[in-house]
């Protein structure tokens, strides 16, 4: 698997007019192989959290620290 030189995270969230919206959020210009975790975890910081999680779809929400983790280990993993 191939990771992508600029990361972007995609939250749903309500626009204008009710209408559901995926906006971007950017990272800065480096590269993510260059980041260290606290820039990860700061990518995460301002995510909401599943307004109404459905647990039949195993919707649960994953911690900040979780998440930067496994994706700071994922981009640094030799192959």
């Amino acid at each position: 698997m191939e990771i992508s030189s600029s990361v972007r995270i995609l939250s749903s969230t309500k626009g204008l007019g009710g209408r559901d919206q995926d906006p971007i959020v950017p990272t800065n210009s480096e590269a993510p192989e260059k980041m260290k975790l606290k820039q990860f975890e700061g990518l995460f910081g301002d995510l909401e959290q599943f307004s109404y999680p459905k647990v039949e779809l195993e919707q649960y929400p994953t911690g900040l620290r979780i998440a930067s983790r496994m994706l700071f280990t994922r981009i640094h993993m030799k192959t």
